[in-house]
This record gives structure tokens, sequence and C-alpha cells, in this order.
């Protein structure tokens, strides 16, 4: 009985680890899009701080940035030929943000962070 009430109490933890949303593509392009709109806000405010001679703070949204656009590319959804549009999107502000880093590092002196 104690093993059975183990068991049962795993299956419950379990399940609310995993939480799985089931959407529909229009939702989860709407997602995306919102997602993505999320991201170019906190690269531009990152933008706004590095003009401003804030390096850190603007790294700290460049790495916000990133950090959605990485949440967004991880469903697999996002690569599908319907959703092109969004994933070059994507693509680009990452590029965008990479390259925004690397001129915080050099504004740093930071030469070696700037190649990664």
């Amino acid at each position: 009985a104690a093993m059975a009430m183990e068991d049962q109490r795993d299956a419950t933890t379990q399940e609310r680890e995993v939480k799985q949303v089931q959407v529909s593509l229009a939702e989860f392009r709407d997602l995306a899009i919102n997602q993505v709109t999320k991201a170019v806000r906190e690269k531009e405010e990152g933008s706004l701080l590095f003009a401003k001679g804030h390096v850190t703070e603007a790294e700290d949204k460049y790495c916000q940035a990133l950090l959605l656009l990485d949440a967004a590319k991880s469903v697999d959804a996002v690569r599908r030929k319907d959703f092109r549009d969004i994933y070059n999107r994507i693509e680009t502000i990452e590029l965008l943000c990479h390259l925004n880093l690397a001129a915080c590092a050099l504004n740093e002196k930071r030469y070696e962070d700037a190649l990664d």
C-alpha cells in the first residue's frame, strides 16, 4: 500500500512538472509573433541603454531578447514552411543581438568576448 501511494505521488509530481499545452497553428503563430515583438522591444531598450553608455544594462537586454527568441525557436512548429517569415525574423534579430553584444564587449575592451 505504501508503494502504491509513493507511485501515485510520483505520477502527480510528474504531471505538475510536465505541462503540455495544445494550441492551434493560428494560436501558435500569434504566440510566436508576440514573443518576437517582446524580443525586439528588449533589443531596442538595449540599444537605448548602450547609446547612453549603460553597457552592462544593454548587454542584459540583448541577452533577454536572445532568451525570448530561443524560446520561440524551441518549438518545432516554427520551422514549418508556413512559419518561414517568423523564423527568418527570429534569426535576423538574433544576429543583431549578437552583433550588439560584440559592440558592448568592444566598448568595454573585452576583446575575447567580442569574438564569441
